[in-house]
Formats: C-alpha cells, sequence, structure tokens
C-alpha cells in the first residue's frame, strides 16, 4: 500500500491497505482504514472515499455530517470556539501526546485537506476540529499543517479576508519554519499560492505555487495529491497570465500521467476550469469538451463539489467558442441555483467566473439579435455584481463587458474608451491574454493605421503563444466586438 501510495496509484493502494487490516489489530486496522480512505479522495475516488471515512469516523466518535445545512451549523459553532480560543499553545513532542488524539487530528486533517478542494463547507467543518485539536496538543508539525490549512480556507474570501489571511500567512510560514520540515515547509507555500490565486495575484501564486511543487517533488514521498493541487494553482494562473504555450505543454503531460495513474482528481484539475483553454487555444473544441465530459463523468454524483463548477466554466467556454451562446446561457442560468445552494458561490472567484460567464453568454446571444435587450440587460447587471468585488483583477472584466454592452446596444463611442480601461486594468494584473483581446477589439473599432497595428500587435502575440484561431477564442473571451479588419 504505501509503495502504490509513493508512486501516485490511490485506488490501488487503497485496496491493498484494506486487504492489510485483515488479521490487524484494532488501532492499526484503523489507521489502514484512514490510509484507504485518503488514498481513494486523494485520486478523486469520492464517494469511495467519503464511505471509508465515515467508517474511520465512526471508529473515533466523529461524524460525518449528512447535509450541507447541518455542517453549516456545526462550523459557526467551532468557528466560534476558534476566535475565543485563539492560536495559542503549548509545545508538545508527540511522544507526550497520546497515540489516540494524534490519530483523531490526522484523520480530521486529511478530510479537511481533501474535501477542502472538493466540498469547502465540510472541508471547513473539519478544518476547525483539525485547529482546535492540533493547538490542544501542541505537536508542533500538526500545528504547522492545520495553521497553513486555515490559510487556504481563509482565502475563499478573496479580498473580503485578505487581511486575516496575510495574517495567517506569516503564521504558517513561521511555524513551518521552526519544524525545519520540508513537508510542513511546502504545505505552507502551496497555501501561501492558493490565496494569492484565489485573490487574483496570479504571478506570485504561480511562483510560490512552482516553488512548494519543487519542495513537494524533491523531499517528500507520497504526495501526489499536494503535487497535483500546486499544479492546479500554478496552471490557473497560467492561463490568466496568458502563458498560453506554457499552459498547454503542461497540461497536456500532466493530463496523460494522471490518466495513466487512473488520478481523476489530478485530470479534473488541468482539463477543466480555465486549464481547458490548452484545448480551445489548439482550435480543438470537440477535444475540449471531450476531456472535460469524461473525467466529470466519473465524478461523485452525490453532491455539487468545485469540480462541477470547473467543468461548467470549461464547457460554457466552449460552447461560446464553437458560437453557440444561447448553449452557453441556458447552461450558466440552469446551473445557478444547484450551485449556490452548494455554497461554492461563497467563493469570491467563484462568483467573479459565474457573473462574467453569464454575462458573455447574454451578450454574445444578444449580437446574434436574439433577446437583444433582455440579455444585455442580464449582462449589465452581471458586471454590476462583478463591480461589486471590486478586486483588480476582476474590475478590467467588467470594464470589458459594459464596452460589450455598449457596442451591442449601439453605442460604440462608448466602448472604445471602456476597452482602453480594460486592457490597461488587465496589463496592470499581468492578464496578458485578455488585455491583447480588449486590444484587438478596440483597434477594430478605431480603424485607420492605429486600429490595424493594434489589431496586429495582438494577433502576432497570440500566434506567439500558440494560438491558432485567435478571432475564435477573442470572441470566447471578449465576445460581441468584431473580430475582423
Amino acid at each position: 500500500g504505501d509503495a502504490l501510495a509513493n508512486a501516485g496509484q490511490g485506488p490501488q493502494a487503497a485496496d491493498s491497505y484494506l486487504a492489510a487490516t485483515s488479521g490487524a489489530t484494532r488501532a492499526d486496522a484503523l489507521d489502514l482504514r484512514r490510509r484507504a480512505a485518503e488514498q481513494l479522495l486523494r485520486s478523486g475516488r469520492i464517494d469511495e472515499g467519503i464511505a471509508e471515512t465515515r467508517t474511520v469516523l465512526s471508529a473515533i466518535n466523529e461524524s460525518f455530517p449528512k447535509t450541507i445545512i447541518w455542517a453549516l451549523i456545526l462550523l459557526f459553532a467551532r468557528r466560534i470556539q476558534i476566535r475565543l480560543r485563539g492560536l495559542s499553545f503549548k509545545s508538545r513532542d508527540a511522544s507526550q501526546v497520546p497515540d489516540a488524539e494524534l490519530r483523531k487530528i490526522d484523520v480530521c486533517y486529511s478530510v479537511a485537506a481533501l474535501l477542502g478542494v472538493v466540498d469547502t463547507v465540510r472541508g471547513a467543518l473539519f478544518q476547525t476540529h483539525n485547529v482546535i485539536l492540533a493547538l490542544r496538543a501542541g505537536e508542533p508539525i500538526r500545528v504547522s499543517r492545520a495553521i497553513s490549512l486555515e490559510v487556504g480556507y481563509s482565502s475563499v474570501g478573496g479580498g473580503k479576508t485578505a487581511k486575516r489571511t496575510a495574517e495567517l500567512a506569516r503564521l504558517s510560514n513561521q511555524l513551518a519554519q521552526r519544524t525545519c520540515d520540508f513537508g510542513a515547509m511546502a504545505t505552507s507555500n502551496l497555501a501561501e499560492s492558493l490565496s494569492a490565486y484565489l485573490e487574483g495575484r496570479w504571478r506570485y501564486a504561480k511562483e510560490k505555487a512552482e516553488h512548494a511543487e519543487n519542495m513537494f517533488r524533491e523531499h517528500c514521498t507520497g504526495v501526489f495529491w499536494e503535487i497535483s493541487t500546486t499544479v492546479f494553482v500554478s496552471t490557473g494562473a497560467l492561463a490568466y497570465l496568458g502563458e498560453v504555450r506554457r499552459l498547454s505543454n503542461r497540461v497536456r503531460v500532466i493530463h496523460r500521467e494522471a490518466l495513466d495513474r487512473r488520478d481523476l482528481y489530478a485530470a479534473l484539475n488541468v482539463c477543466s476550469g480555465f486549464q481547458n483553454l490548452a484545448w480551445l487555444a489548439n482550435d480543438d473544441p470537440v477535444g475540449a469538451r471531450t476531456v472535460t465530459a469524461e473525467a466529470i463523468a466519473q465524478w461523485s454524483k452525490a453532491g455539487v463539489h468545485i469540480q462541477h463548477f470547473s467543468d461548467l466554466f470549461a464547457q460554457t467556454n466552449i460552447d461560446l467558442y464553437e458560437g453557440q451562446p444561447s448553449l452557453a446561457l441556458e447552461r450558466v442560468q440552469s446551473n445557478w441555483t444547484r450551485m449556490r445552494r452548494a455554497m461554492l458561490l461563497e467563493i469570491q472567484q467563484n462568483r467573479n467566473e459565474i457573473n462574467d460567464m453569464l454575462a458573455r453568454s447574454a451578450i454574445a446571444s444578444a449580437a446574434q439579435r436574439k433577446s437583444v435587450r433582455d440579455n444585455l440587460q442580464i449582462a449589465a447587471r452581471a458586471a454590476t455584481q462583478i463591480e461589486h468585488e471590486d478586486m483588480p483583477w476582476s474590475n478590467p472584466l467588467a470594464k470589458r463587458l459594459r464596452a460589450a454592452v455598449a457596442f451591442v446596444g449601439g453605442q460604440p463611442n462608448l466602448a472604445i474608451p471602456l476597452l482602453g480601461d480594460a486592457a490597461d486594468g488587465f496589463e496592470r494584473c499581468g492578464m496578458h491574454l485578455f488585455m491583447q483581446a480588449a486590444r484587438w477589439c478596440r483597434g477594430n473599432l478605431i480603424g485607420g493605421i492605429v486600429g490595424s497595428t493594434d489589431v496586429a500587435s495582438a494577433e502576432d502575440w497570440m500566434l506567439s503563444e500558440g494560438i491558432r484561431t485567435p478571432p475564435r477564442l477573442i470572441d470566447t473571451l471578449v465576445p460581441g466586438f468584431p473580430t475582423q479588419d
């Protein structure tokens, strides 16, 4: 089981761990089941992993909440407990802490970490318990691990929780350095990269994720899930940065390796969401739809997870790329309530992305002269919601939506300065693909030598990044404008 886990063969490792429970002592059998559950969750076998997790939790007198509402109630109560208690602790060696107590911490950490990128509410519930138990025990590595995980959970609020997230990140780094444990230090870097990603600091997110990935690869074993999570952050950041050629090269290799290992989690991380751009850039919408559809078909059907949101993001972009905005609009609208009820729209980045999906779909539909007034109103309301988030990375998204609404609504003179503002905002955030797309659209509206120069420059940049059909990708990301001279 250990050998298979170290090789990233999660499902096979789980089978071996479960087989080893036969004849094991009660304590050993419980630990083996914990490892099996962890490997199933790590490889994206969510339903089987949760079933094993329930067994393990029951053995340590813990329960897995059946409903989101009950999980939220328990989460609120434990959050209050942490606020009242604070994050201070008395350091103790692991030998000074009862084995049963350490085992309970390890179980809660595993569930919190592995569900955090799947089912954020239940993951957050176990994270609060993990923090409380780790602080109470005082074992330095487990405390460091708990605070690092807290960074990730805090960052889902994006800009609204940025101050607290930064304070937790500093504490996480300090604790990890004190342990002199490479695993703890790599985990701290991963947490900081995720927080930067969710706050739209793409360059820093990519650099920290790559640093964490190198540490995991060089100094740790059995960490394919951690590596897959760093890859999710770094490739997502590459997509937003517009480093399309590098994104495409990384994604295709990692996707193939993940499929070979039967690692569904790793595969979905790089073929859905904005990472799916790798296939669209290659002018392969059929391949883009196939890889994400095949992966999500194997994912859990028992709930609505972050992976379902990533699939929605990818499928909507594919619809728009293929010139089917009405299908994209219906897809977003029909999934909205489902995503909201699963609490996935509590993540600031998700709120911005789903509003942007809605607006782009509505604008592209209006540009095809379908329910023009209603669709432009939908887009304008979505742009307002993005503006309310007031993030440096999302404000230019809203600007280019306002520009498109103005243009399709018959006010091209208003669209030109808005596109210019959007391009400048994208440049400040390092979002070069969006910047070039906005400049292309603006150049076409301006016309003349200046406009033609902007269009040619944007086209040259896109071709240099391996984008085979720039106009189609521009129609996907900045819809509503003419993309031909």
